[in-house]
Formats: structure tokens, C-alpha cells, sequence
């Protein structure tokens, strides 16, 4: 299985400030630094991922405690093995673990490997990480060693053995176990169906959570746009661009003077009456917040619906945008202005009331 380690590097104190020096200007004249900090801010949030993953299984923790000294260790893998086969079986396993595990669930539906030879391959550790959201959801239910029925199941379906560790892994062993993971798995659904009215996650109660939190920043944002209104803009301004970001449970606005070739303009001049460069709109604020005991139903709830979620937030955060725009007033800015989300493919036209394409902005055409 993959480790992930962060390499830091050490510069010498006099290369750093040489170096800085001569990238300076041309740090100014584009958004690396920008793009830096969003680099910098998804490696966190990935590094935050990796620490909310749940191992549910390790062999380790059987083979090196009470284990039948006559057996070989790979008995230690076999419960669980068995599972991640139906697992696989079943396609719930997640991006990374397909991604990874191409070819070993390639043999595995071809029945040239078992779901216990691919635990050993991933050096027997069954974590959340290897499961998509459906996945995580039964397992937590089900196979959780202290609340769930799985080791129950697999002892009664298996009734002669003496422990757990002596089931062998053979394929007709595999199907016995499997007939009754089905069953469980069907029943599990058929509750959720049910249930599904009393959910803690709706993407209406998340939309409208974020909803409150916009309309409690909307005068703020208001007095920031009257205020970029009365701006002298540096002529080398082709066009403003208002760039919202979004990363998990934060949100901020910044606004860019820009160029028709996608370059932040800068005023070299001493006028100090004259802007160009950025200014920071809304600054970074939360916008939900999430109890740590409901962390996991959260994240859950997030990648089943996650398309449906990103479009009712850019559609909701967009129009209180543009309703904020239209309650500032009418203003002097001589100027194509534009609204859009960080990375997006589509901008809106605050002049002209209307969504184009991202790049259509720095055509010259669009601009007069």
C-alpha cells in the first residue's frame, strides 16, 4: 500500500534572498503566488484526509496476539480477506484503491486470486481509505469487530472451526461467507431507504446553512464593492475580475485588475491615488460548521452527492454575488467587470447580466 511522506527541503539563508530578488518582478506580474497558496492549501487538506482514515483491520493485530501457534500466519489474513473480496465483488471500493489494485481486481473477478492474497498485497491493513462512501457506510455498520454482526456471521456460517483463524481460504469458503454479507447488505439498504427521511446531511439543510451564513457577511460585502467603486484605475487596466474561493468550510473573494492576456496589471508610478493589483473583497470566512463527532456521516453524505452540492453552492454563492453587486448602485467603473470561481470554465458579465465562457473575457471583442 502507498505511503505519502512531505520531503522538506532546506535553501541557505543568502541563495533564498538572491533568489527572491531576481523572481520578485516577475512574481508581481502573475498569480503564482495565488497559486501557491492554493497548492500549499490542498496538500493540507489531503494531509487532513489521510488522518481522518479509519483502519478497521490489521492481520499484525492477530498474528503478533492470541494465535494458534500451529497455523501458518496467513490464517490471520483470511476473515478479513474474505470480506475485501466482496467488497471488490460488489465495486465498493474507492477511486484510489481501483486505481492501485487494477490489476489484482482484474484476477480477483476472474477468480486467479483471492480477496486474502490481495489483503496480503496491501500488507494486510483494511482502512476507510480503500472504500468508496457506500463502502464505508456498511462497513462501519457491519463489520466494526465491536458493534457489528460480521465476525458473528462468519463463525456461524462456519460452525466446526475452533477459532476464526482456522477457515480456509478457498473459493467455496469465500461463496458461503458472501451468500450472507449479501444478505446483510440488502437488509442494510432496505433500512437506509427507510430512514432516509430522518438523515443528519440533506443537501437542502447544508445549501441552507450556507444561505444564513452568506446573508450574515451580505453588508460587508456591500460596503467592499462601494468602496471598489470609488478606485482610480491605473489605464493599463484591461478588465476586473472578482474571483471567489472555495475550499472546504471557507470561502473569500478577491479582485483582480487584469489584462486581456490573463496578466495581473501593476502600477509602477508614485500616484498613490491610482490601484491596480488586488484587493481582498471578503476575507477567508467559514461558512459551515461541522461537529467532529459527525465528521464521517458528513464526508459521506459530501461524495454521494457531491455534484449536486458543488452546483446549489456555485448557483447560491453567484447570485447573492450578483444581488450584492446590484444593491451597491450604479457606479463609475469604466471597466468590463467579471465574476468567477476559482478554476472554473464559466465567468458572468456584471455589465451585461450574463454567463460566458472564461476564457471569451480576454478577448478584445468581449472587453470594449
Amino acid at each position: 500500500m502507498s505511503e505519502y511522506r512531505v520531503k522538506l527541503k532546506c535553501i541557505p539563508f543568502c541563495v533564498f534572498i538572491i533568489l527572491f530578488l531576481q523572481g520578485c518582478e516577475d512574481s508581481l506580474n502573475k498569480k503564482s503566488s495565488r497559486e501557491q497558496e492554493e497548492t500549499t492549501l490542498i496538500e493540507d487538506i489531503e494531509k487532513e484526509e489521510e488522518s481522518m482514515t479509519t483502519v478497521y483491520d490489521k492481520a499484525k493485530w492477530h498474528y503478533e496476539g492470541d494465535f494458534p501457534s500451529n497455523l501458518s500466519e496467513k490464517q490471520a489474513f483470511v476473515h478479513t480477506g474474505m470480506y475485501l473480496g466482496w467488497i471488490i465483488e460488489e465495486n465498493l471500493y474507492s477511486k484510489e484503491f481501483e486505481e492501485e489494485a487494477a490489476q489484482e481486481i482484474i484476477k480477483f473477478k476472474q477468480k486467479n486470486m483471492t480477496g486474502t492474497e490481495i489483503y496480503m498485497e496491501w500488507d494486510g491493513v483494511f482502512a476507510s481509505d480503500m472504500l468508496n462512501a457506500e463502502g464505508r457506510a456498511f462497513t462501519k455498520d457491519y463489520f466494526d469487530f465491536d458493534k457489528g454482526t460480521y465476525l458473528d456471521d462468519y463463525e456461524a456460517i462456519f460452525p466446526h472451526i475452533k477459532s476464526l483463524y482456522e477457515v480456509e481460504d478457498t473459493w467455496n469458503n469465500y461463496e458461503a461467507i458472501n451468500t450472507k454479507i449479501n444478505e446483510r447488505f440488502d437488509t442494510w439498504k432496505h433500512t437506509n431507504e427507510e430512514n432516509k427521511g430522518d438523515k443528519l446531511f440533506t443537501v437542502d439543510s447544508y445549501i441552507g446553512s450556507l444561505k444564513k451564513t452568506l446573508e450574515q457577511n451580505e453588508d460587508k460585502l456591500i460596503n467592499n464593492i462601494e468602496k471598489v467603486h470609488t478606485f482610480h484605475y491605473y489605464k493599463g487596466i484591461d478588465l476586473l475580475d472578482f474571483e471567489i474561493f472555495i475550499q472546504p468550510f471557507d470561502l473569500s473573494i478577491m479582485m483582480f485588475s487584469m489584462d486581456n492576456e490573463a496578466n495581473e496589471v501593476f502600477y509602477e508610478g508614485n500616484d498613490r491615488a491610482i490601484f491596480s493589483g488586488s484587493y481582498e473583497l471578503l476575507e477567508e470566512f467559514e461558512y459551515y460548521e461541522l461537529a467532529d463527532e459527525h465528521s464521517d456521516e458528513f464526508w459521506d453524505f459530501h461524495e454521494q452527492n457531491e455534484e449536486e452540492i458543488s452546483a446549489a453552492e456555485k448557483e447560491l454563492i453567484s447570485n447573492w454575488f450578483i444581488s450584492c453587486w446590484n444593491k451597491a448602485g450604479d457606479n463609475g467603473i469604466n471597466l468590463p467587470v467579471y465574476l468567477d470561481f476559482h478554476d472554473d470554465i464559466k465567468s458572468f458579465d456584471l455589465k451585461k447580466n450574463k454567463w460566458i465562457h472564461s476564457e471569451d473575457k480576454w478577448s478584445d471583442e468581449n472587453s470594449n
